[in-house]
């Protein structure tokens, strides 16, 4: 008899970053998020609304189309380059260009501004849930179906809703370094990560840190803000190092 094997994600800050579970996980059963705690950003709760719609809309958009050629992330990305490259051109010509804008033109020598990024395969919405506090999103991709479950009003430094265990797989890449969670202030984090989580336990953290270079083997898929793809480090945790990380 065939037993369908729990594959349990968590994404701590996604946003609309629907790409990087299904490209780093891809067997996964279902995907728990919780979003900053600050809203994005957005001190304004109106905008922060605005800005929780523009997700829904990219996640669901980058699912059903198999790629990120028509999302918010990619127009946002094109016309902020366009005017980044405007201003350092006028800056060069008047001799006064900056070392942040030279440096972002040496990461654009090489980089097609109008690259796709793909998913494996399209997939297809079955069902759609929302509350105040969780959205469920339920989709076959890739032959398999799958959940994703969006904490959208909650905050991933506080106690993580029951529904959340068994967790294999932990994405921090938008939310924290991993020197973070040694921080006092983080102590209910550690708490959820040593409680909810299952050994051995993959962690993936932002790959342009350089806290991270040393973290695990660094990895670069073509997902996310960058066209020419997201520096991502991975590291697998076992047992025995997993409870001294996560310990006071």
């Amino acid at each position: 008899m065939y037993v369908m094997i729990e594959i349990n994600v968590m994404f701590l800050g996604m946003k609309n970053d629907i790409m990087t579970p299904l490209l780093m996980v891809p067997d996964f059963t279902t995907l728990y998020a919780i979003d900053t705690s600050n809203r994005c950003g957005c001190s304004d709760l109106i905008v922060w609304e605005e800005q929780w719609e523009y997700h829904k809309r990219d996640i669901k958009q980058i699912l059903t189309d198999g790629s990120d050629e028509f999302s918010m992330l990619r127009r946002r990305w094109i016309k902020y380059t366009e005017k980044c490259l405007e201003n350092y051109n006028k800056l060069v010509e008047e001799n006064d260009p900056d070392k942040d804008d030279v440096w972002f033109l040496d990461n654009l020598k090489n980089v097609d501004l109008e690259e796709i990024h793909y998913l494996k395969s399209k997939a297809t919405i079955l069902h759609e849930f929302e509350s105040d506090i969780v959205w469920i999103l339920k989709f076959m991709y890739d032959g398999k179906e799958r959940e994703l479950v969006y904490y959208h009003h909650a905050n991933y430094l506080n106690y993580w809703p029951t529904r959340i265990e068994n967790v294999s797989h932990l994405f921090v890449i938008n939310a924290l370094r991993i020197s973070q969670i040694d921080n006092p202030h983080f102590k209910t984090l550690r708490k959820m990560i040593k409680e909810r989580t299952i050994a051995p336990l993959t962690v993936y953290a932002d790959g342009k840190h350089p806290d991270h270079h040393d973290f695990g083997e660094i990895l670069t898929v073509k997902n996310g803000w960058w066209r020419n793809g997201t520096k991502i480090a991975k590291h697998t945790l076992t047992t025995e190092e997993l409870l001294p990380w996560v310990t006071d």
